[in-house]
Order: structure tokens, then C-alpha cells, then sequence
């Protein structure tokens, strides 16, 4: 089962609206919030886009998030600051 919510998260850690997004994977801005709210299941092509894009591995998107399946407590996990720019960068 595809979690559009992965997507929703990975699309905000990267800085990304809907726009943006669709923009990158050639489609329609709907059809990302289709994706999102789980009401379609990307294409595969658009699956392969969203894995070289994001660098996560597709099944990633299809397993479903720690903190709803109520393996973890959501007080009990680390999120990153909004200010991605506070990070260093790797001069290698």
C-alpha cells in the first residue's frame, strides 16, 4: 500500500511545495496531492522519478510510518530543524 504521507514529509524536508514537485516529476499539481492524501498510487515511471529525486528507495513509500503504527511514541522522536541552512556543509 502506497502512504502519500511519506511523500507529503519527503516533499517538506526537501523544501518543496506541491508545484515544485509536480514540476519535477511532470505531472499536474493534483495529481501530486492525489498521491498525498492516498487517493492514486503513482505511476511506476513517476515511483522511479520520486526515488532518484528524493534518494530514498521506493519501498520506502510503501511502508507505513513508525509513529502510526504505534511503534514509536511521537514525543519520542527527533525531527530536524527548520533551518536546513544551520547545517554544515561536507567540503569534500
Amino acid at each position: 500500500m502506497f502512504y502519500g504521507d511519506k511523500l507529503t514529509e519527503l516533499r517538506e524536508l526537501n523544501g518543496l511545495s506541491r508545484k515544485d514537485l509536480a514540476d519535477k516529476l511532470s505531472v499536474s499539481e493534483q495529481a501530486v496531492w492525489q498521491y498525498e492524501s492516498d487517493k492514486v498510487t503513482p505511476r511506476i515511471d513517476v515511483l522511479n522519478a520520486l526515488r532518484d529525486l528524493m534518494e530514498v528507495d521506493t519501498s520506502f513509500l510503501f511502508e507505513p510510518n513508525m509513529v502510526t503504527r504505534g511503534v514509536a511514541s511521537e514525543g519520542h522522536i527527533a525531527y530536524r530543524a527548520d533551518d536546513r541552512k544551520s547545517r554544515k556543509k561536507n567540503s569534500h
